[in-house]
């Protein structure tokens, strides 16, 4: 395998940096049915099962001027959520025989953008897709043209400085976003402002410690750690700088502790008796091979040769060949906040 060598000032901790999920964005999804992805999407379906939506889609009948709903995904990404929920929400529609709010010419035979354009005419749905990484955001809008998609509107914008009117949306998203903030509290702040008052419901989840790319933040960090422990350490400042790059390493896990979780939503505004948290698991089997070829494409950069990179994992999973199957663990937060 070839050398991917980096020895410039990135490291494994920079996620809440637009550079490291520009540098990642083509590679986000993976190839194929890539691990991550599929993790993704399994708690990206747990969010939107969340939402309640069908009881939301009520209101359209007892509504007679027909309303618009409105949907935020918070660090969509690559769209992944926002083109799930796009589809749920077409295909609701298209199941429903008594709606008549799109024609009947569109069948489940027929899920083209002719029967998205009449909802968007209509104005019964939008789905707002916002993130900061201009790279991630050209992917989704590759897969928005390559999907007729009409329903969703992606845009640049930071989730903690959010550019949408208060009370906007029914319904907010966001599939391990918000646990990548600088200020988490002030990212909650943001969805409580734009979320709609009497009901409007956000989910947001957070990993615990059991997450998907585990085995390969810890054997970096751990290279790390290990290289900086062979240089002596005289200055009291230098001290320092390597217990803060220890913590940040690991910040994106502030919200594994629920109860922790609970006070940040509390501090946003958010009522505790609208806060109800659940962990959600989700183990995955697959080959050495299969997690490693995974990782490679989505790495930034590596500290070492591929070759030892193997190595390193193996030791993590107790395996000896690359055709061995590993257990991938994965387990969430997810929180569902009402207003």
């Amino acid at each position: 395998m070839s050398q991917n060598n980096n020895n410039n000032n990135n490291n494994s901790s920079n996620f809440d940096t637009v550079n490291h999920w520009d540098k990642t964005a083509e590679n986000y999804e993976g190839k194929n049915d890539a691990p991550v992805a599929k993790i993704l999407t399994f708690f990206s379906n747990e969010l939107i099962k969340r939402a309640e939506l069908n009881a939301l889609w009520l209101l359209e009948n007892d509504n007679t001027q027909k309303q618009q709903f409105k949907y935020l995904d918070i660090a969509t990404g690559t769209g992944i959520l926002a083109f799930l929920l796009e589809n749920k929400i077409i295909n609701h529609y298209l199941n429903n025989n008594n709606n008549n709010s799109i024609d009947s010419n569109c069948d489940n035979n027929s899920i083209d953008n002719s029967c998205q354009q009449q909802l968007l005419h209509k104005q019964l749905h939008l789905i707002e897709g916002i993130d900061y990484s201009e790279g991630m955001l050209q992917i989704a809008e590759r897969k928005k043209k390559e999907k007729n998609s009409n329903l969703i509107n992606f845009q640049q914008m930071n989730g903690m400085n959010l550019k949408f009117n208060d009370n906007t949306f029914d319904r907010i998203f966001s599939n391990f976003g918000i646990i990548f903030y600088s200020d988490i509290v002030k990212g909650l702040k943001e969805i409580y402002r734009v979320l709609k008052p009497n009901g409007g419901k956000a989910i947001v989840d957070s990993w615990t410690e059991k997450y998907p790319t585990k085995a390969t933040v810890d054997v970096l960090h751990n290279y790390k750690t290990n290289h900086n422990n062979n240089h002596v350490i005289d200055n009291q400042t230098e001290n320092k700088e390597e217990e803060k790059e220890e913590k940040k390493t690991y910040e994106f896990l502030q919200l594994a502790d629920i109860n922790n979780f609970k006070k940040y939503c509390i501090e946003a505004g958010f009522l505790e008796n609208n806060i109800k948290i659940e962990v959600i698991k989700y183990n995955y089997e697959i080959t050495l091979k299969e997690y490693i070829d995974d990782m490679i494409l989505r790495l930034s950069y590596l500290p070492f040769s591929e070759e030892e990179f193997i190595e390193r994992v193996k030791k993590v999973y107790h395996v000896n060949n690359l055709e061995d199957k590993i257990v991938i663990e994965s387990e969430a937060n997810v929180a569902t906040l009402i207003k």
